[in-house]
Order: structure tokens, then sequence, then C-alpha cells
């Protein structure tokens, strides 16, 4: 994973199983040390339960790839359908 910004693949459960190096630059953690933490270590406490409860609806929701800008900048569709072939990306819009 060479993305220049912070890439991560949680379990749906919110467990971390990989993540480039950029996660850790951010981090200040390898990879050794995130990998199988939660991820609300990593969020401010007052937005913890919001984002624990947003994780559970999506999980619901069978979603199992989000992209946001603290991690990767916006991009248009035809380039995110261009990353590589090892990230679990999968499309759909409601148009």
């Amino acid at each position: 994973m060479n993305h220049p910004g912070g890439v991560y693949e949680f379990d749906f459960n919110g467990h971390f199983q990989r993540c480039n190096k950029a996660l850790e630059s951010i981090t200040g953690y390898p990879a050794s040390h995130l990998i199988g933490v939660h991820f609300n270590p990593f969020i401010a406490h007052s937005f913890q339960q919001p984002t624990q409860q947003q994780q559970e609806d999506l999980t619901r929701r069978h979603c199992d790839l989000l992209q946001g800008y603290l991690f990767a900048r916006p991009m248009p569709l035809e380039e995110l359908k261009r990353l590589p072939d090892y990230l679990p990306v999968a499309l759909t819009t409601n148009n």
C-alpha cells in the first residue's frame, strides 16, 4: 500500500487488519502494534460513541469500504476505480 495518505483495513468489529506506512507515520505506531487494535483509541473521546454507532450501522448495511478525507484526498469515481487490485473495492451508486 504505497498511497501517500493513510490507508487501512478494519474487520467488521472495527479492528485494524492492515495499514500502510503513511498510517504508521500519522498514528506514530508501527503496523505490528496497530493490527488487532480497535479504532477507538485513535478517535477523540467525545466522538467514540457516534463513530462506533456509524461503524455498526455500516456493518449492518454490508458496507465494506469507506473513504475518508483524513486518510485519502477526495477523488473522482474513475480514479477510485483505478486503485490497486489488492484493495477490496466495490462501488455502488444510488443513481
